[in-house]
């Protein structure tokens, strides 16, 4: 798990912003995290994104008002309740992993802790409007594999998004 600050990835060009990551810091599965790493992941807001070894994009979130190691960790939420359903709320992550690989909890579990890594783009704490408006943004350039709807159209709201193209900073998508 890495996590990048706020003022060292708003000016990156949203098309060049993996590319830019995985130089300075590598592959590192969400499996070898460790405590330390995710008592410092929760502090702060902004977005985050599990990617595969070659810095593809699976998922795409933001945290707002939780903290990062709250949302994260409801993402692989596979608890069994009474009556053997699961019930993790916001286990996203997971069971869209599960479905478009065809596989059972267990293995999917075991499988993106080893395959798939995890950056945290911070960004400042009580601008929600703009942390959303990025991660939108972000997902239209990205397209990660396990969001939906990711491609922003002329009837949406974030529509004023397109004008900037996909070679626009964080920064100038959240300053309009």
């Amino acid at each position: 798990m890495h996590g990048v600050e706020w003022e060292q990835w708003k000016d990156i060009p949203a098309d060049e912003l993996l590319n830019t990551l995985r130089k300075s810091y590598g592959f590192k599965a969400i499996g070898q995290a460790s405590y330390a790493d995710a008592l410092w992941a929760q502090e702060g807001c902004g977005l985050y994104l599990f990617h595969d070894k070659e810095w593809q994009p699976w998922y795409l979130g933001k945290v707002a008002s939780r903290s990062f190691l709250e949302r994260i960790s409801g993402h692989m939420d596979t608890h069994v309740h009474k009556g053997g359903g699961h019930t993790g709320w916001f286990n996203t992550f997971h069971q869209r992993w599960s479905e478009y690989l065809g596989q059972e909890d267990e293995v999917a579990k075991c499988s993106y802790l080893a395959c798939a890594g995890l950056m945290i783009l911070r960004m400042p704490t009580g601008k929600k409007a703009e942390i959303a408006r990025a991660e939108k943004y972000l997902m239209h350039v990205l397209s990660p594999k396990l969001n939906r709807k990711t491609q922003i159209t002329k009837r949406s709201k974030f529509a004023p998004l397109l004008e900037h193209g996909s070679s626009a900073s964080c920064e100038l998508i959240t300053s309009f």
